[in-house]
C-alpha cells in the first residue's frame, strides 16, 4: 500500500489506509475533529514533499490553517514552506511542504524494537517517513476526505492541448460528465510506473516537482481518452502515445536522490533518452 494514513481522534487511532488510498472505494467523514486533540498521520517508504488531498465533503470552517510536521526520529518538527491549496479542506488541492534544512526527517516503526513515533504506539507499522497534520479551527460537522495521492494534471491542463476533449457533451460520450480526473488520476500511476522501470525512481515520493510531469501526463490522458472510444480513434490515441514517451524522455528530472524530500541543484538531471545505470 503506498501510503498509510491514520486519523487520531483524541487518541483513538482509525486506519483510513484503504479507503483514501484507492480513488473509487469511498471517503470518511470527520464527524467531530478537534482541532486540540485530534491529527492525521500519513506515512510513505521514501520522503516526499506534496500531496493531493481531495475531500468529498468540504469544510465549511474558514479559516482554517493546516499545519505539517515531519518525525525527526524523536519529536515531530515544524516543516517550513507550508503551502496548503485545500484552505483547511474547504476545496480538493495541493499540500505543498519542505523539511527545515536543520533537522532531518528520519523512517522509524511505530513501535517496534525501541522505536516509538509519538501519537502512533498503539499501533505497529514499520518503517516508514511519518508526517502529521493539524488544522488551526474544528472541522464542519459533515466534513468527510475521499482521496489523498498524486496526479501531475487537470481538466484545464489537458483542455490547453485538446480544447475538445472537454467540451461538455464530449466527456458526457466519454463517460466523464463530471471531469476526467479519474482519468488523471491514473495517467499519474502509470507514468510514475513507467519511471519505476526505467530506474529513475524507485518511490514516487522521489518527485519533488509535479509541474515537470504535466505535460506528458496530458498526452496519457488524452490516450486513455481516445482508447475509450474504440478503434475509430486508433491514429488519435497512437499520438497521443508517442508524444507521451517524447515528453517522459526529455525532461528534466529533479529527483530526491539523498532521501531528504528537499530540491537541491545537484539533484536535477537532464535525460536524452533514458539513461543506463
Amino acid at each position: 500500500m503506498d501510503l498509510r494514513i491514520l486519523y487520531s481522534d483524541n487518541g483513538s487511532l482509525t486506519d483510513l489506509s484503504t479507503k483514501l488510498n484507492d480513488y473509487a472505494v469511498g471517503s470518511h467523514v470527520f464527524n467531530a475533529f478537534n482541532k486540540d486533540q485530534d491529527a492525521i498521520f500519513i506515512g510513505s517508504r521514501a520522503p516526499f514533499n506534496h500531496l493531493y488531498f481531495k475531500p468529498s465533503v468540504l469544510s465549511a470552517t474558514t479559516p482554517n490553517i493546516l499545519s505539517v510536521s515531519y518525525w525527526d526520529g524523536d519529536s515531530f518538527e515544524d516543516a517550513v514552506e507550508v503551502i496548503d491549496e485545500t484552505l483547511g479542506f474547504t476545496v480538493a488541492g495541493f499540500v505543498t511542504f519542505v523539511p527545515d534544512k536543520d533537522k532531518s526527517w528520519s523512517m522509524e516503526s511505530t513501535n517496534h524494537g525501541g522505536d516509538q513515533v509519538t501519537g502512533l504506539t498503539s499501533v505497529k507499522i514499520y518503517d516508514r517517513y511519518w508526517i502529521k497534520l493539524t488544522f488551526s479551527a474544528n472541522f464542519s460537522a459533515t466534513t468527510a476526505l475521499a482521496w489523498v495521492g498524486r496526479k501531475f494534471s487537470d481538466d484545464t491542463d489537458l483542455g490547453y492541448e485538446f480544447p475538445a476533449l472537454i467540451a461538455t457533451d464530449v466527456k458526457t460520450s466519454a463517460g466523464y460528465a463530471n471531469g476526467y480526473e479519474a482519468l488523471h488520476i491514473k495517467a499519474a500511476e502509470v507514468l510514475v510506473q513507467d519511471l519505476i522501470k526505467k530506474e529513475v525512481i524507485f518511490d514516487k515520493g522521489q518527485i519533488l516537482e509535479r509541474e515537470q510531469f504535466k505535460n506528458a501526463s496530458v498526452q496519457k490522458v488524452a490516450e486513455l481518452i481516445y482508447n475509450i472510444w474504440g478503434d475509430d480513434y486508433v491514429d488519435n490515441r497512437n499520438d497521443a502515445r508517442k508524444e507521451y514517451d517524447q515528453r517522459l524522455d526529455s525532461s528534466i528530472y529533479l529527483i530526491d536522490n539523498n532521501s531528504n524530500a528537499i530540491e537541491e541543484v545537484q539533484e536535477r538531471v537532464t535525460r536524452q533518452g533514458w539513461l543506463s545505470r
